[in-house]
């Protein structure tokens, strides 16, 4: 009995303790989150020009609600509207980003190089964007609404055919200027060449008939556009 006595004893002080160990053992502090990486408002719009690119085409301008793009991209229906106040601002943005970069490698150093250099390089780059089958989705979406929209059609014109042109026709005003070339309006030229290129295979797209042209094709009837347009232009 005196040996089970002890025995309990025992196990109780270990038992009070443990208990004592415990209320003065050291909390552990939680590590307070730190605070989400802010996004700038630039940043977030180039976070959501491609997810609303996608919802357009796929959805059509007609269908994409404003709701499902912000959803898409993450972000709060007040955040989007923030950014973009419209669905046509919204896919104006879209267009204008899709135009962004064209022919920025062709007008670097567009003045050291002969004209037809420079314009071949730079048709090549618009006809492969234009008849690439992103743009040609973008463009049905456009056709399919523009007469909801007319807001929408100009400043699609404004940023993918004006600015297109207006590139072109800056290098021929400086031509002709130069006495090289003999034009009344270099900018409705500029519209004439771009027509010789891009007119045909994008009516072909745009209709469901074949595939984009390859970049051979593509420079191929670039290259014979622009002789035969510069044999034209050319002063006697």
């Amino acid at each position: 009995m005196r040996g089970r006595k002890a025995v309990s004893a025992v196990s109780a002080r270990s038992r009070a303790q443990g208990l004592e160990a415990r209320k003065i053992a050291p909390v552990k502090e939680s590590r307070p989150r730190g605070r989400p990486r802010e996004i700038s408002e630039d940043e977030r719009r180039r976070l959501l020009i491609p997810v609303a690119e996608k919802v357009f085409v796929e959805q059509g301008y007609g269908a994409a609600s404003m709701d499902e793009i912000a959803q898409d991209a993450g972000m709060s229906k007040k955040t989007l509207y923030q950014l973009f106040d419209t669905k046509e601002a919204l896919f104006a943005a879209v267009i204008t980003d899709r135009m962004r970069v064209l022919g920025e490698g062709a007008e670097k150093g567009a003045g050291a190089r002969p004209l037809e250099e420079v314009v071949v390089e730079y048709l090549c780059e618009a006809a492969r964007f234009i008849l690439s089958p992103r743009h040609v989705a973008l463009f049905r979406v456009l056709i399919g609404e523009a007469w909801r929209a007319p807001g929408m059609a100009r400043a699609f014109d404004n940023a993918c055919a004006g600015r297109g042109k207006s590139v072109l026709a800056r290098w021929l005003a400086q031509e002709v200027e130069a006495g090289r070339l003999e034009l009344d309006d270099p900018l409705q030229a500029a519209g004439m060449l771009f027509g010789m290129v891009v007119g045909e295979p994008h009516h072909r797209m745009l209709m469901g008939e074949g595939r984009p042209p390859s970049r051979a094709a593509i420079e191929a009837r670039v290259r014979k556009a622009v002789d035969i347009f510069l044999q034209g232009a050319q002063r006697r």
